[in-house]
């Protein structure tokens, strides 16, 4: 089992956290019965770009049912505080996409206790001009899904602390504040948007060795929960 097969399987627990109470059909119904064939023929392409032209790091998954909502990834990019993070987005789609921006919420924020980021909030609100959420250039129908993702993306930069307007004029408690925050994104990033995976991995153990049964009779290999496991932990060691 590769760690992206994982990934995928353990991503399924975890983005059914962050979904609300309400019926699938239920969701279904009240968000997609007024959507014009145009909205929705504008949403697919958007949506299958995802699959057509897929960006490293970015995984996008539709709501099987709902149009209107998909679930992303974004992997920490290399060399910044982010590193290796699992970062899930919930993204729900207005009606009348794409003349309205998507509303982008993060979910890894340790139950709305961290903020990972000057434009991602401890609630999960995303700061980005390209929401009207921010003051910059705003939302304009030539925007797509891809393009949200990637400017979520490039905010997980080496140097999350200079995302802050006005940053280099704040007070400051420390000598090199860029280099404090730093270490704190590095550290909740660990606790928070890795080891999550760590403990799917340990819940897991018993599963050790034992032969995938695929229901679609597609060969599987076995289960391999404790190499992911060592792979977690040299991961946390690279790191800590």
């Amino acid at each position: 089992m590769t760690f992206c097969a994982f990934f995928v399987q353990s991503s399924e627990i975890f983005i059914s956290s962050g979904v609300d109470s309400m019926s699938q059909t239920e969701r279904k119904h009240n968000d997609e019965q007024d959507i014009a064939p145009l909205h929705a023929s504008r949403i697919n392409k958007d949506i299958v770009q995802f699959f057509t032209s897929p960006v490293p790091d970015i995984m996008l998954c539709p709501d099987a049912n709902n149009i209107l909502v998909s679930h992303a990834i974004i992997i920490g990019p290399d060399k910044t505080p982010y590193e290796g993070g699992f970062f899930y987005f919930y993204i729900k789609l207005p009606h009348d996409y794409p003349f309205s921006p998507p509303t982008v919420k993060l979910m890894t924020t340790d139950q709305n206790r961290v903020r990972f980021n000057p434009n991602l909030y401890a609630c999960g609100r995303v700061c980005l001009s390209i929401l009207n959420t921010w003051s910059g250039p705003q939302w304009s129908p030539g925007n797509t899904l891809m393009g949200v993702l990637l400017s979520i993306q490039s905010v997980l930069n080496e140097e999350p602390y200079k995302n802050e307007p006005g940053a280099s004029s704040l007070p400051h408690r420390c000598t090199d504040p860029v280099a404090q925050y730093n270490k704190i994104i590095l550290h909740e990033t660990i606790r928070v948007a890795i080891s999550y995976y760590e403990q799917v991995i340990t819940s897991n153990l018993c599963r050790d060795g034992h032969q995938m049964k695929d229901p679609f009779n597609q060969p599987r290999g076995k289960f391999q929960y404790k190499q992911l496991l060592v792979e977690f932990n040299k991961l946390k060691g690279k790191y800590s």
